[in-house]
């Protein structure tokens, strides 16, 4: 992040030039730009939706059994955003290729191992995993002030927040979903299509002008 100011030359003035420098003189420049490469996201959870393909006759299972629900159990580098397992670019249905979804797994289910701990998962907290949610941001402000008499004085303002208007993704579909079908067949078979697409952007560019009387 850089932050910055320029007062512009004052041509006028250096010119002694009184109508010249109602033009160029008194002018500012100011802004903060902001990069980033890489953001970040927690572990995907284990949420009501985790499975498709249910209903009231087949629910999905109660992992734990209690008040504490799982967590996924943790099996690779999840940061790993363009590579599965063997090396080779991820494929479908992982299409978007933002994170490693294959480094997330469900645990088995409490009752399946005679409450085994390992049915709560290993994930932890915080945002540990890397996803490629680049940011290239520039906000800009120019200002001119008008001095009328001793005392008083006017000031534009122009401001402009992501003033080139860049794209810039913030989130991403991090819902791993299993076909419960498949699952209680001992298959894995991941059904959110939409895993790994970028849903949320940044705010656009904004502007705002104003006028300030100061005396």
């Amino acid at each position: 992040m850089v932050n910055y100011i320029y007062e512009l030359p004052n041509l006028g003035r250096r010119l002694n030039s009184r109508p010249l420098g109602w033009v160029t003189d008194n002018w500012a420049l100011s802004g903060i730009t902001a990069w980033q490469s890489h953001g970040r996201m927690s572990v995907p959870g284990i949420g009501t939706n985790f499975f498709t393909g249910t209903s009231s006759n087949n629910p999905g299972p109660n992992f734990t059994g209690s008040y504490e629900g799982a967590r996924m159990l943790v099996v690779g580098d999840g940061s790993s955003a363009f590579l599965d397992y063997t090396g080779a670019v991820s494929d479908k249905p992982n299409q978007y290729a933002t994170f490693n979804w294959k480094a997330f797994q469900i645990p088995t289910p409490c009752g399946y191992t005679n409450q085994n701990i390992s049915c709560f998962g290993n994930a932890g907290g915080g945002d540990i995993v890397e996803i490629p949610t680049w940011m290239n941001n520039w906000d800009m402000t120019l200002s001119k002030s008008f001095r009328i008499r001793e005392g008083m004085e006017l000031t534009f303002r122009a401001e402009a927040y992501n003033i080139w208007n860049h794209t810039q993704f913030d989130r991403i579909n991090s819902t791993i979903q299993y076909d419960l079908a498949n699952w209680q067949k001992g298959v894995l078979v991941q059904s959110n299509n939409q895993l790994g697409r970028f849903d949320r952007a940044r705010n656009p560019r904004q502007m705002a002008l104003s006028l300030r009387f100061q005396f």
